[in-house]
């Protein structure tokens, strides 16, 4: 299996002629906001898409304009969402359609993809809606990726134990940051509804089992300027201190990583 880090959440998962690509973001504007990091490959450039994932419905994950790019250019791709995700899809040109509940697993191609819950705030413009949200491991008879979209503070790390328990996870790609400063949320952690930090992640990483962790959703988009590669460079530091910056892989938009078990 190979993973290449398009940029913000989106990761393109290959297995020999299967071809997935998680939370698509591949235009150069979201929600108002410029992209500091070009999305890499380009939507001309990735190879042909048999399937997308969505893990919440948040404008920058659920991304209307490059999910009617793939509809176009990749006719009969299939969609993959939790709960109340679907009729977004389908509105926007994608007609082979699966909502995904907590666990529940399908077959594309040479991948099997398990959907499971991660907390974060749900709904698109506003928390009452229903609309729920998850993330995906990726599995094939070699190996098995973890890709999530946002995770916010909880308390608690027993989900992800009951997710590591459940799954084996060679790589847990996971958010290191939102569209802030990492301090601003270092600031927060704990608080409900915020996003986790790097090393909130790295304890996530630890909990789910991983043996080796990518940093994803970070740099393409943010409220503040300062370096875009901020939150990876903390996460390594705080990997170092662990012991474990070697299970630590920084990818850059466009760069590619072969997975093995």
């Amino acid at each position: 299996m190979r993973i290449t880090y398009v940029g913000h959440s989106t990761v393109l998962v290959e297995s020999k002629d299967t071809a997935i690509i998680t939370d698509p973001f591949l235009t150069t504007w979201v929600a108002g906001l410029p992209r500091r990091l070009e999305a890499r490959p380009s939507v001309d450039e990735l190879p042909p898409i048999t399937a997308l994932t969505v893990s919440h419905a948040h404008t920058d994950h659920l991304h209307a304009p490059s999910v009617k790019l793939l509809a176009r250019r990749f006719r009969g791709i299939a969609g993959l969402v939790p709960h109340g995700v679907g009729s977004y899809l389908k509105s926007w040109g994608i007609d082979d359609v699966t909502e995904m509940e907590p666990y529940a697993s399908v077959t594309v191609g040479d991948i099997t993809v398990a959907s499971v819950p991660l907390p974060h705030v749900k709904g698109r413009w506003a928390k009452w809606q229903d609309t729920a949200t998850a993330g995906y491991v990726f599995m094939t008879q070699q190996a098995s990726v973890l890709v999530a979209g946002d995770i916010d503070f909880t308390g608690s790390m027993e989900i992800f134990r009951e997710i590591g328990s459940r799954y084996r996870v060679d790589v847990a790609c996971l958010p290191v940051s939102g569209m802030m400063p990492v301090s601003y949320y270092e600031k927060r952690r704990g608080r409900p509804g915020v996003h986790i930090d790097p090393l909130a992640a790295l304890d996530i990483a630890e909990a789910l089992g991983a043996r080796r962790m990518i940093p994803i959703h970070w740099g393409a988009v943010s409220l503040r300027l300062g370096p875009v590669d901020e939150a990876p460079r903390r996460l390594l530091e705080h990997a170092r201190q662990r012991g474990r910056e070697q299970d630590v892989i920084i990818l850059w938009p466009g760069d590619a990583w072969d997975v093995e078990s």
